[in-house]
């Protein structure tokens, strides 16, 4: 009975432990690559907490009846303690949200950040058709890419995050017509 018990502590023990170096290294992961709340993510998130909790309740099932109290108090503290890393990354995963949306005002300050907020930019924001005024006011002036004609403007959206380092630089190239409607547009990685 008291070997079973220490093999039940011990294994507990050792998956907080393992836990707490997941929870970092999912920490870094989501705040590194910017991912964004979805149910895979969230799943992915809640994994290690509901094995940690799963561990937990098999520990305090199996514990003898003399130590059930005091093995109750213990493992409700360090599933307590396990709830610091799962919102963290609850946080990290809510700023990520707010930074990808599309701000005109950020956009604007914050040049190196646009890489996060294009997709968002792009899909509530129908380019195609706009005149080149609305564009600007949208976007800003822009930049004109080298040798291209007066019918593109670029616009820079900072490092890449689609890679472990980020060494390509993101560009948003929009294409208008000859009436200065936008017929066009592309992210370019260089």
């Amino acid at each position: 009975m008291k070997i079973k018990n220490i093999l039940l502590w011990t294994s507990f023990y050792s998956y907080f432990v393992l836990y707490i170096f997941i929870s970092l290294v999912l920490a870094y992961t989501v705040s590194s690559f910017y991912v964004l709340p979805s149910i895979p993510s969230i799943i992915f998130v809640l994994s290690p907490f509901l094995f940690l909790a799963f561990i937990a309740w098999i520990v305090y099932k199996f514990i003898g009846i003399d130590d059930r109290k005091d093995g109750k108090r213990k493992l409700l503290g360090f599933v307590k303690i396990g709830i610091a890393p799962l919102l963290i990354l609850f946080i990290i995963l809510g700023i990520n949200e707010k930074n990808s949306r599309f701000d005109v005002e950020r956009w604007a300050k914050h040049e190196d950040k646009r890489v996060l907020m294009v997709d968002h930019l792009l899909e509530e924001h129908q380019l195609v058709g706009k005149k080149r005024s609305e564009v600007v006011e949208l976007l800003g002036k822009g930049e004109a890419p080298e040798g291209s004609t007066h019918n593109e403007v670029r616009y820079y959206l900072g490092a890449s995050i689609d890679s472990f380092i980020p060494i390509d630089v993101e560009t948003l190239v929009i294409s208008f017509d000859e009436n200065d409607k936008v017929i066009k547009h592309e992210v370019h990685k260089s």
